[in-house]
């Protein structure tokens, strides 16, 4: 029997948009709770299945009874495939583009394609246990840069979904069916020094959030049993998970990096040398729309700081800088407070002035317009004889001010380039009214 997170379970949060009134469906059809897995079943439909995703052209999801009529058993899963193909497409595009199916669970999880091909290229290693093998993204770039992968999952009808991917992106790597204590016991024995893992970060369907102590299976508890056999862990965390506390209870040397791809943070990811001195290192990857990789620490922004002229530092012309979230959640926005030509405008270090224009892969950094102080309405006022009548409103550290509150108050409507940026400056606001991207 499968488990409850089965693919071929209806998903709970199925979106389905159909012609056909959902009264007509035999919805007792789909409150089946366990189907017995048929191996057979599925290779004989799979190939029916990812002509979903295949397709170039946009299509429009059929009514249940058709979908039913096709796939049977299999009917949750094609539903599956009509969901997420706008967002494969945009995540996993080699993936969809070869016809790999996609179930909604592990997909939220995996890596993107651009951030799992970077980790490859960054831990270029001969051998890689990989854990926790959900959808297999990860796995799938490191075979492709030459790793010999192992990878498990409990879950034998996800391990079967992931081998009929593998055939669709002609890779190949060890899938197993069986648990991560299971094959680091395997391998112990073995010269195996580097596992990876990506622990479940949802308990009955919700989300964790940063309180990895909950996540599956343990970090902390694997490296005290197995550490003496794999030097190296390479750790897939949420973004929300602070860093210093991981710092606190692990072991060994650890160099944590937070990924920007894509306007956010997609994971916080940890290496971790267990034999090493327990030091830390810190640096943000960010990973632009064609795969450029641009990388920041404190050793980076030394060199850019010493390359610039003090002719540069007395230009006349202001800028502001806001450090993007790959910067702020390893606290290294706070770097930026060190140098001659930055000063921090707000108590959390996240909004800065600068003499200096600053690269965007580190953040967002506009040219200075006007700057404002006062109340609210003496910052309209000023707005008003600048006729400035269109701006976003960005509030940063302003004593429960809100965002959509003083975009109101200040008459200002939307704007794709100015954007004003408010934050507390005392009894009174400070507000920088920014122009075109630097």
């Amino acid at each position: 029997m499968l488990g409850q997170r089965s693919f071929l379970r209806m998903p709970q949060d199925a979106n389905i948009n159909v012609a056909i009134p959902m009264i007509a469906i035999n919805f007792a059809f789909f409150m089946i709770s366990e189907l017995v897995y048929k191996i057979n079943a599925f290779e004989g439909i799979s190939d029916v299945l990812s002509e979903i995703n295949l397709s170039e052209s946009p299509i429009r999801t059929p009514a249940i009874g058709q979908i039913q009529k096709k796939f049977g058993e299999f009917t949750p899963l094609a539903l599956e495939q009509y969901k997420l193909r706008v967002k494969s497409a945009h995540k996993l595009p080699q993936h969809a583009r070869a016809g790999c199916l996609f179930w909604q669970r592990s997909f939220e999880q995996c890596s993107s394609e651009a951030v799992a091909l970077w980790k490859a290229q960054a831990f270029p290693v001969d051998t890689l246990l990989s854990i926790t093998g959900g959808l297999g993204v990860d796995e799938w770039a490191w075979s492709k840069n030459g790793t010999h992968v192992i990878s498990c999952d409990i879950q034998s009808d996800l391990n079967a979904l992931v081998r009929y991917n593998q055939a669709r992106l002609k890779c190949s790597y060890e899938r197993l069916d069986m648990d991560a204590l299971s094959l680091l016991s395997l391998h112990q024995t073995q010269t195996q020094g580097w596992v990876y893992v990506d622990p479940d970060r949802r308990q009955d369907l919700e989300r964790l959030g940063g309180y990895w102590e909950q996540f599956q299976p343990r970090i902390d508890e694997l490296i005290e049993t197995f550490g003496t056999y794999y030097s190296h862990w390479i750790v897939k965390m949420s973004p929300m998970t602070d860093f210093r506390v991981l710092r606190k209870a692990l072991p060994g040397k650890i160099q944590f990096t937070s990924i920007f791809h894509q306007g956010e943070v997609k994971e916080l990811l940890l290496h971790i040398s267990v034999n090493e001195e327990a030091t830390t290192e810190t640096r943000s990857i960010h990973i632009d729309a064609l795969g450029a990789v641009t990388e920041f620490s404190a050793a980076v922004l030394s060199t850019f700081a010493e390359a610039v002229s003090p002719e540069i530092q007395n230009d006349s012309q202001t800028y502001i800088f806001e450090p993007n979230g790959g910067l702020n959640n390893l606290n290294l926005n706070g770097l930026f407070s060190g140098l001659p030509f930055m000063t921090a405008q707000n108590q959390s270090e996240t909004l800065f002035t600068s003499a200096v224009m600053l690269p965007f892969q580190w953040g967002r950094c506009k040219s200075v317009l006007y700057y404002y102080e006062g109340s609210l309405n003496d910052i309209k006022r000023g707005l008003q004889r600048n006729s400035v009548v269109e701006a976003s409103v960005k509030v940063r550290d302003a004593r429960g001010l809100k965002t959509e509150l003083a975009q109101k108050k200040l008459g200002l409507r939307e704007s794709a380039i100015n954007v004003l940026f408010i934050t507390q400056k005392g009894s009174q606001f400070g507000a920088w009214l920014a122009g075109n991207e630097a």
